[in-house]
């Protein structure tokens, strides 16, 4: 053979790899991150059977509520200029405000219909919007909070604005919408944002991808680097760019991780990594103090440090099966004390002289957290009837 012959076929052997490689990066960059409508998942759409149960018809009901409720249209602009659009539901005068992010390719209607339902009975403002490429949103990508993080503080910004300096925020996000929220957590966030809610996120955005494929039987590494690749040639980001768990680390503000125990998208296992990177530097109790000397770590299931409980007893089985009655009760417990209105305040025991939460006098089935701060408690229910 001669040597042209042999450079013709290795350049015809690289050019071949070379194509599948790409090929292999678009597919991965398609199927996690390519922003489509028709793939979002309808916010009724809510399968029979398991895992959803006995919950399902409480979910569409509370779905059909929100849906029919007048809103406000609302829109700002992002950073890198796309529109983002998000529905106000206006409360009561003075009250609190949420500002929600939903999950992955879902829909704020479907994640937050719960949610809904308790600002509706205590009178407070929640701001639902739609996650960059997906809803009325603009947007190319998906980044799995890379992006969205940045998102986040320009809503906190929006509201804080309308609503004034004496109206609490607090943002709430489950699944992909909770790692935005906890990436958003190291940013710059007006003072009026008080804390944030974290329902079952992911610990980085690389973690995820790899656990996914490797249920779907796919090498986890694999997938992982063909997907890496088709983020920065495709979507010109790098998905360590920032993670749940490096962000923690800087939170500026409080933060309550929450995550059942049998979640089959996102592995309980990820709620420990962030929570022992949140108190990094603190105590014994599994308390940090943040940059405003505030910061409150801690996961519903879990007694700061002790044995987590079963995700059920919170009437979270798994990540999309929720107790709605359970899980606002602890949510509007959780809500009622930021927003200054809770029972028995003077049972918290606040360390007077330290810089760091201590724990309260715990009753039964209950575990009583304070913020020195604020002279606030957060009540996390250990069981259902809580």
């Amino acid at each position: 053979m001669s040597v042209k012959r042999k450079i013709a076929g290795a350049a015809a052997i690289l050019t071949s790899a070379a194509a599948v490689t790409v090929a292999g990066a678009y597919y991965g960059y398609w199927e996690a991150f390519k922003g489509d409508k028709k793939r979002q998942i309808p916010y009724d759409e809510i399968p029979e059977g398991e895992p959803y149960g006995t919950y399902r018809d409480a979910m569409l009901k509370n779905i059909g509520r929100l849906v029919e409720a007048p809103y406000e249209r609302v829109t700002v602009r992002s950073y890198d200029d796309l529109k983002l659009v998000g529905k106000l539901y206006e409360g009561e005068p003075g009250a609190p405000l949420i500002l929600f992010f939903h999950g992955y390719r879902s829909t704020a209607e479907r994640d937050a219909s719960g949610g809904f339902q308790l600002c509706r009975e205590k009178g407070w403002h929640i701001l639902m919007v739609d996650q960059r490429a997906l809803g009325e949103s603009e947007g190319k990508e998906i980044t799995f909070g890379i992006r969205e993080r940045f998102d986040c503080q320009t809503w906190a910004e929006y509201a804080a604005k309308r609503f004034g300096p004496k109206t609490p925020i607090f943002i709430w996000g489950i699944s992909m919408g909770a790692s935005t929220v906890l990436m958003a957590s190291e940013l710059p966030m007006p003072e009026s944002v008080r804390g944030i809610v974290a329902d079952c996120g992911f610990d980085s955005p690389s973690a995820i991808i790899k656990e996914t494929a490797r249920r779907k039987k796919i090498p986890g590494e694999v997938a992982g680097w063909f997907v890496g690749l088709g983020a920065r040639i495709f979507g010109g980001f790098r998905m360590d760019e920032a993670s749940a768990l490096d962000s923690v680390t800087r939170a500026r503000i409080p933060i309550l991780l929450v995550h059942g125990e049998e979640d089959e998208i996102v592995p309980f296992e990820m709620v420990h990594a962030e929570g022992s990177l949140c108190n990094a530097g603190g105590d014994s109790d599994g308390a940090r103090c943040g940059p405003r000397n505030q910061l409150v770590c801690g996961y519903a299931g879990l007694s700061w440090g002790a044995d987590p409980v079963h995700g059920r007893k919170y009437g979270i089985r798994k990540a999309e099966a929720l107790n709605a009655s359970a899980f606002l009760r602890f949510l509007g417990d959780l809500c009622g004390f930021f927003a200054g209105n809770v029972q028995n305040q003077t049972d918290c025991q606040t360390d007077t002289g330290g810089n760091h939460p201590a724990h309260a006098q715990r009753e039964e089935g209950q575990e009583l957290l304070c913020g020195r701060d604020d002279n606030i408690c957060v009540k996390n229910f250990l069981d259902a009837g809580g």
